[in-house]
């Protein structure tokens, strides 16, 4: 968790009532400043719902949460009390960090996991067996990937770097198809050995 955010978090002005001081994180009482101040020094009570209020998060969370409660909208106060926030929390990390945002809908909808509870299938498909599973699964259907804008947004590393080029083709990013629609021949971006391997695993 990134220390600016927590740093931050524990800066929040201390309420005081006159008599008494509250932690502005976990809201234990104190009645003197200084026993305050070493409890804030540990920084050792903040939560997942103090460090990740009103982040990017969060918004994906929200959008997550909609979808399995029915709903059309999700408050804040809503999501706070999910039983689920700190695994939904670290699964929208996870997805976040292997840039798979689209990873709850496959398990949600797709995978194996239908017939079991939310919880479970967070904690599970945090796995890298559940990433091959779900790269293959965008392989054989890209229509799930926005395949223009991922070019888009990484032409450079994809012309330019060849193992971010074959990355993106085991990941489902692209297919060769379209990739070679807009950048043309491999030959130009793989040498021979690199090409063999892409058109014996990931040729559409």
């Amino acid at each position: 968790m990134s220390k600016d955010i927590i740093e931050e978090v524990f800066n929040k002005p201390i309420p005081f009532d006159g008599n008494r001081y509250w932690c502005p994180v976990c809201l234990k009482v104190y009645k003197r400043k200084k026993n305050l101040q070493n409890h804030l020094d540990k920084r050792q009570c903040y939560s997942l719902r103090d460090i990740l209020d009103g982040s990017d998060i969060e918004r994906v969370m929200k959008e997550i949460t909609k979808i399995i409660y029915n709903r059309e909208s999700i408050g804040d106060t809503f999501l706070k009390q999910i039983p689920f926030y700190d695994k939904l929390a670290l699964f929208v990390s996870f997805c976040k960090t292997n840039r798979v945002d689209p990873l709850f809908y496959y398990v949600y909808n797709e995978a194996r996991f239908e017939k079991y509870n939310v919880s479970w299938i967070l904690e599970n498909a945090m796995t890298n067996k559940t990433l091959r599973e779900f790269f293959e699964f965008r392989r054989k259907n890209p229509e799930w990937n926005d395949e223009e804008a991922f070019m888009d947004s990484y032409e450079q590393r994809l012309t330019e770097e060849p193992l971010f080029l074959i990355r993106a083709f085991e990941r489902g990013d692209i297919t060769v198809k379209t990739f070679k629609s807009k950048f043309g021949d491999l030959d130009k971006y793989l040498n021979e050995e690199q090409i063999d391997r892409v058109v014996s695993n990931f040729q559409r």
